[in-house]
């Protein structure tokens, strides 16, 4: 059964269009994206995409299902930053086989593994900074805790 709130089309692939209009970019599209490409569930492929007329609301994420149109039913997620992003992974569900081959939705990966990658991103985050200052010693200790 469908989950309440927002929900995604069940499928196996998926492509999230993540705005990349001034108005998006200003409100922290970029960061967006490379969080979503650090952390998409597999099946999903986090692209950059237009404007999709929420200005003012970003930065803006449109779900498209396999095909990646953008059609007037795609979901479209504003505001898609720090816990919006998380729960929007969250939201997101593939098909997956169970026995006797019936179709049941899962989580593309568990709470657990979702918090690690985060910490680990973050961590990245923190040792490319430290590198960018030279700081070799601080960057290679974080690199390896990623």
């Amino acid at each position: 059964a469908m989950s309440s709130g927002n929900t995604y089309p069940y499928c196996s692939k998926a492509i999230f269009r993540v705005c990349h209009s001034p108005g998006c970019r200003d409100d922290g599209a970029i960061a967006t994206m490379d969080k979503l490409n650090a952390l998409a569930p597999p099946g999903v492929q986090v692209v950059k995409g237009g404007c999709v007329s929420l200005c003012g609301s970003g930065p803006v994420v449109e779900i498209c299902s396999d095909g990646g149109e953008m059609t007037i039913s795609s979901v479209k997620r504003k505001r898609v930053k720090g816990d919006a992003l998380l729960s929007l992974l969250n939201e997101f569900t593939v098909n997956s086989e169970a026995e006797g081959g019936l179709k049941q939705q899962t989580p593309a990966f568990t709470r657990y593994m979702r918090d690690r990658l985060i910490e680990g991103y973050e961590q990245s985050l923190e040792a490319n900074d430290a590198y960018n200052r030279k700081n070799y010693e601080k960057a290679v200790e974080l690199y390896q805790d990623a």
